[in-house]
């Protein structure tokens, strides 16, 4: 009985000295190799309108995911979805034509029904990036630069507390939201950190955003006539900021003799 307790104390100190150095190892690996691996990223940005993005809405955020494979030379493949969202309308005169001078609209019951209107959108990208080590200090962390193409899509959206106003119900509301849609071209400037003892892994920086949209509504309805169909340049630039979780591809290291 106490040689079977001895040998499983013995047993025990023999599996922790051997995920001891394993670790040691792996962090070994991940300081000094440049280690393929699969990226899993949330992201959240802030977002400052320019040019004709700037005279439909004002500051935004976004919040979305990346999934991303890094090979071993430091360079990166990945998708990215994001989630636009804002609160500044710049056009006072949405509803111009169904509101009253203070901009209330008026329901079936014949009271004025209180409204907010915010922005909402997405973006969809496939990204390149290659980030640049420090040397010896962490081969896989540094500063990245990347690039994206894909779409962007956004809309003016309004919330009613109730259902009741005619002028404003889904298929209505279409000739007053703005629909724009087109191509999205990105880049981002920042830096890269994947921690040697996988514990703290993010991404920090600023991006820049070219979207090249046209209205898709075939009506607009606060002015009366078909929208405008030139091409509208949506920039926008910003603070960007992600929280990364690796997944590290190690290869065994292999010893050949003669």
């Amino acid at each position: 009985m106490a040689k079977t307790v001895r040998l499983k104390k013995h047993l025990s100190i023999a599996i922790l000295c051997m995920l001891f150095f394993s670790s040691i190892a792996q962090q070994s690996k991940l300081k000094d190799q440049h280690v393929n691996a699969v990226l899993l990223q949330g992201n959240y940005s802030l977002q400052i309108p320019l040019m004709d993005y700037a005279e439909r809405y004002g500051i935004s955020s976004t919040i979305g995911g990346s999934l991303s494979y890094k090979f071993g030379k430091n360079y990166m493949l990945g998708f990215e979805g994001n989630f636009i969202f804002g609160s500044k309308i710049k056009d006072n005169q949405l509803y111009s034509g169904i509101s009253n001078d203070k901009g209330q609209i008026m329901g079936w019951n014949g009271l004025y029904e209180p409204y907010i209107v915010n922005q909402r959108g997405f973006t969809v990208l496939g990204k390149f990036s290659k980030v640049f080590s420090f040397g010896k200090l962490n081969k896989n962390s540094g500063i990245i630069a990347s690039l994206g193409f894909g779409a962007i899509q956004h809309k003016i959206k309004i919330d009613l507390s109730e259902s009741n106003v005619p002028h404003l119900d889904e298929d209505y509301h279409k000739g007053y939201d703005q629909l724009s849609n087109g191509f999205l071209c990105s880049q981002f400037i920042g830096f890269q950190f994947l921690d040697v003892n996988k514990r703290i892994n993010f991404v920090i920086g600023w991006e820049f955003n070219q979207g090249l949209t046209k209205h898709r509504r075939s009506w607009d309805f606060n002015k009366n006539s078909e929208p405008s169909q030139a091409l509208r340049k949506d920039l926008s630039t910003g603070f960007r900021l992600g929280w990364i979780i690796p997944i590290y591809l190690m290869q065994t290291e292999k010893y050949y003799t003669h």
